[in-house]
């Protein structure tokens, strides 16, 4: 590479800030780590994003063994999770760590089971200027505890 070359890549890299190429955003869920059947688990919901955020949506389903309740969203948040179908936006844009609201999820059985997971699919974010991202599909297991109380 000659000189002039070295010099045209350090202005281009100089000019263009490195940190808005790898810009990223990505849900997750922090869950209890264990409750038995018939009880209900609350699931919180988190984005974690070096972007502005103004909405996010998400399809939610469960497994077999898992049923969904109801998304309430965070006090920051407007929008809805009917049956699973998360759609939220928010005004100011959010960055960061942001919670988005909580998942209730009633555990029903634990047949051949030890778990039960939720899975987050067609994962989008709008940013600041409306234009998507598409995120990552997201699966979260939830420990189901034995209901054998037996000594034996």
């Amino acid at each position: 590479m000659n000189f002039n070359n070295k010099i045209f890549l350090i202005l281009f890299l100089w000019i263009i800030p490195l940190n808005n190429v790898f810009a990223s955003s990505n849900l997750y869920v922090e869950c209890p780590t264990g409750s038995g059947v018939g009880t209900t688990v609350d699931c919180e919901l988190f984005i974690s994003s070096d972007i502005e955020i103004s909405a996010v949506r998400t399809k939610l389903s469960v497994s077999n063994n898992l049923e969904f309740i109801e998304f309430k969203t965070d006090s920051s948040w407007q929008g809805n999770g009917d049956n699973g179908d998360i759609a939220l936006y928010t005004y100011p844009n959010q960055i960061g760590q942001i919670k988005l609201g909580i998942i209730s999820i009633k555990i029903n059985d634990n047949t051949n089971n030890q778990t039960g997971t939720m899975y987050f699919n067609d994962v989008y974010f709008y940013k600041a200027d409306f234009s998507s991202l598409s995120g990552n599909s997201l699966s979260k297991n939830i420990k189901i505890l034995s209901n054998n109380n037996n000594l034996a």
